[in-house]
């Protein structure tokens, strides 16, 4: 630490009149890596827990390793993934699972099955996972969200009912003319013919439209890599009468135009910074 430019930083400080401006600034120069003494450090821990601001005292308690008392305030704001990714990275197992279970508890407090669910994943629970995650997947069924269903169950493992969601999904995308929605979740469920057949649907839908770059991005999903490139350089030429330089080189590039590309790039340089 350079201690000229934290005594510099240190009398800046010192001139504002309320301990919130400063307490925000000390934040925002924590999140930039500048250099503060660690009593400016806690004096502004105490101001945020006064405060309720819980997850702004675990940025500065990381700052001052205080790891453990980090994780308390993550989990003070209900940030439990938060709490649960820095438990990890300190190779603090049994603190990571208790993570996991106050998270529990709170979600399964809230009727929120889903969050609950996946937190028992993460401690290893995999039962009690199972059993919050067919509560969250009926909720889901009801109201018609059939993708997050799918997902969730297989989340959780359970792989059959995971991909007859995904093709439930699949026939009500289909229903409601969402080609490349039902395109994805066919895929998920191994229909990869009836994948192919949803992303032709819906490349063509969006280049009648003279949606070049949805088009492009459907056909790439679909892995028509040809095709693909073709409507890429389509967009490319669409954002370039624009004006939209950016978008163009961007688009150029996907369609292998490398040179046309960088022409963009060029271009588009000298006009941000003439």
């Amino acid at each position: 630490m350079n201690p000229t430019q934290e005594t510099g930083i240190e009398s800046f400080l010192s001139q504002f009149s309320t301990e919130l401006g400063r307490a925000k600034v000390v934040l925002n120069l924590v999140r930039r890596g500048a250099p503060l003494s660690e009593n400016t450090l806690r004096r502004t821990i105490d101001f945020f827990e006064r405060m309720e601001w819980h997850d702004a005292a675990a940025e500065l308690q990381k700052r001052l390793g205080m790891v453990g008392s980090a994780i308390e305030s993550y989990e003070k704001a209900l940030w439990f993934d938060r709490a649960l990714e820095l438990a990890e990275e300190s190779g603090m197992d049994a603190k990571a699972r208790e993570v996991c279970e106050r998270a529990i508890e709170h979600y399964e407090r809230k009727g929120s099955s889903e969050h609950a669910a996946r937190f028992a994943m993460k401690a290893g629970m995999v039962e009690e996972a199972r059993n919050f995650a067919t509560a969250a997947i009926d909720n889901y069924v009801r109201r018609k969200r059939f993708y997050e269903a799918a997902a969730l169950a297989r989340d959780v493992g359970l792989d059959e009912k995971a991909r007859e969601l995904y093709i439930t999904a699949a026939d009500y995308y289909e229903r409601l003319g969402r080609p490349a929605e039902a395109a994805r979740c066919a895929r998920r469920a191994g229909l990869e013919e009836r994948a192919q057949k949803l992303y032709a649907q819906a490349v063509d839908e969006y280049e009648r439209n003279e949606d070049f770059y949805r088009a492009a991005r459907f056909a790439q999903e679909g892995r028509r890599m040809d095709r693909a490139r073709e409507l890429y350089g389509r967009a490319s030429a669409v954002y370039e009468k624009k004006g939209m330089l950016e978008e163009a080189a961007r688009c150029a590039r996907r369609a292998g135009m490398v040179e046309k590309a960088r022409a963009y790039e060029e271009v588009n340089n000298l006009l941000a910074h003439p």
